[in-house]
């Protein structure tokens, strides 16, 4: 029979899937000196003394497996308002880095870090532009 599960625990795993909202943060690197802070939320966040504007975001095919399978997650944001163009069309943003964060804005203990990344792709539409994100490759 597998051991009770300590009371905290429960109340750890409880707050972690309630229904409070978890926030997706992207730090990009735009020229090697300068950040570019973006929150998937709609409203302005701030984590760890930086603040992170509201931009609508999606992420998808961010996960971990047994097999120990490096993943290469897509992220995607509207391009409405021409913002994220004119960044693709001054410097681009091809093998820039890119660090996530998924932060629960009740509890901001409750963080998950999901690395350094590199920009792989890009793709961009009237309506959105899309980022494939990959490790960084050692040996290309």
């Amino acid at each position: 029979m597998p051991d009770p599960i300590n009371s905290a625990l429960v109340n750890a795993k409880n707050e972690a899937h309630s229904t409070t909202p978890w926030v997706w943060l992207f730090d990009v690197d735009l020229d090697g000196t300068s950040l570019l802070s973006v929150a998937g939320h709609d409203t302005t966040v701030t984590y760890n003394g930086r603040t992170y504007a509201a931009f609508p975001i999606a992420v998808s095919g961010l996960e971990r497996n047994s097999l120990g399978d490096l993943p290469t997650p897509t992220v995607t944001v509207t391009n409405l308002s021409r913002e994220i163009a004119s960044y693709l069309e001054a410097q681009g943003v091809l093998d820039r880095r890119v660090r996530i964060y998924l932060i629960n804005t009740v509890t901001e203990s409750a963080v998950l870090e999901f690395g350094e990344w590199r920009v792989l792709d890009a793709a961009l539409s009237l309506d959105a532009a899309s980022f494939r994100l990959g490790v960084y490759q050692l040996f290309d």
